[in-house]
Parts: C-alpha cells; sequence; structure tokens
C-alpha cells in the first residue's frame, strides 16, 4: 500500500483556549514533511522549547506525530506565540 504523510498547522488562540488549524499539506514521502517541518520551525520561526509526542492507535490504524514550540509572532508585537504541527500517516487503498 502506498502511504501519503500528512501535515497540519495550527496555533494556539488563548480566547478560545484551544487550537486552530489553519494549513493543511500533503508530502509523498515522509523525508519531505520532516524537511518542511525543520524548515519553518526552526529556520523561519526560531521555535523553542519543543515538544515531540507520538500516539499510535493499533485499533484504528491512527498514527500521528504532534510538536508543539513557542515562537515570537511576525507582526511588529513580537508576542509569544504557541504553534502545533500535526504529522499524520495515512494509506491510500
Amino acid at each position: 500500500m502506498k502511504k501519503v504523510y500528512i501535515l497540519q498547522t495550527g496555533s494556539y488562540n488563548k480566547t478560545s483556549d484551544r487550537f486552530e488549524f489553519y494549513d493543511v499539506e500533503v508530502f509523498s514521502s515522509k523525508k519531505k514533511l520532516e524537511a518542511s517541518v525543520e524548515n519553518s520551525m526552526v529556520d523561519c520561526n526560531k521555535g523553542y522549547d519543543i515538544v515531540r509526542e507520538h500516539h499510535d492507535y493499533h485499533s484504528s490504524d491512527l498514527q500521528y506525530t504532534m510538536i508543539d514550540y513557542k515562537c515570537l509572532s511576525a507582526d511588529s508585537s513580537g508576542r509569544e506565540m504557541k504553534v502545533r504541527y500535526l504529522l499524520k500517516v495515512k494509506e491510500l487503498r
């Protein structure tokens, strides 16, 4: 079976007290997905306080990795933001 790798990007909203996802990207290989995450998180956003959690649910064939990190906003305020990446693997059928 062929697999696709999905990256969902979201930021924490203090008003609603939850992460709101605003972008979805699909990759043909895990290597391309990881390169995109590293480029965005470290090089572009200067991420710090990085937490990576892997979840694997065998009963539903759901696998994903959550990466949370903090960075400073790109606007002139420079306020601290919390960003979450969800990395998912799906089999094509």
